[in-house]
């Protein structure tokens, strides 16, 4: 009989627990399935029940066998113990869900609050406006965001630059201009005012939170 004995609960207590689905018998979902790889076969319970059945000492059992043996007092322990394992499972969904969504809502803000972002989507848009001047596209009110990628793709007469670093070096200059800086000064880098857009979080839409909910 193969049963990697868990450190808690004690044989009566973890038949006790799994009636009673305890939860605080246990501190993971990982101790639960410990506990139903001790469960035995049906071949495990007719051996261990003819032996009680014919009387002799339990205490000369091993230990593992007198533990297996503590857990078939309890009724449906298989089903029993899978339940309390969802209990465990569905808070630890719960959990990640809600960081998800809290990285989310807090990138939101972010976005919406930030002084460099929203200097340099004006500035990008005037560098278009610029550039597409006299054409139908030349006084935009704005502009679609995978339009950005266009950036770095636009480069000077002499290709030693790009769009995008004309418009950062605008940007940099403008927040110097804001906060009375000299020129060469250090300014704030844009990924500090953002902290949950780059967060590994936002990797999972809120669709994909949710739907991980129900699972």
């Amino acid at each position: 009989m193969h049963c990697s004995l868990p450190k808690t609960p004690p044989p009566k207590a973890a038949a006790d627990a799994i009636l009673s689905l305890d939860r605080t018998a246990f501190e993971s979902a990982e101790d639960v399935s410990t506990l139903m790889q001790c469960l035995p076969s049906e071949d495990e319970r007719s051996t261990l029940q003819a032996y009680v059945a014919s009387g002799k000492p339990v205490e000369v059992l091993s230990e593992a066998e007198r533990f297996v043996l503590s857990l078939m007092a309890a009724p449906r322990a298989a089903t029993r113990l899978r339940a309390f394992s969802m209990r465990f499972v569905m808070a630890e969904k719960h959990a990640e869900a809600a960081a998800v969504f809290t990285d989310h809502a807090k990138a939101a803000r972010e976005l919406v609050n930030s002084r460099t972002l929203r200097l340099a989507l004006s500035v990008a848009l005037a560098a278009g406006n610029f550039l597409n001047h006299g054409s139908r596209l030349g006084a935009a009110a704005g502009f679609r965001l995978k339009s950005l990628n266009k950036l770095a793709d636009s480069r000077s007469g002499d290709g030693k630059s790009t769009l995008l670093q004309a418009v950062a070096r605008e940007v940099c200059a403008r927040l110097r201009a804001e906060d009375g800086k000299g020129e060469g000064s250090e300014v704030g880098l844009l990924v500090d005012e953002l902290p949950h857009v780059v967060s590994s979080r936002l990797k999972s839409s809120l669709q994909e939170a949710g739907e991980g909910l129900g699972q």
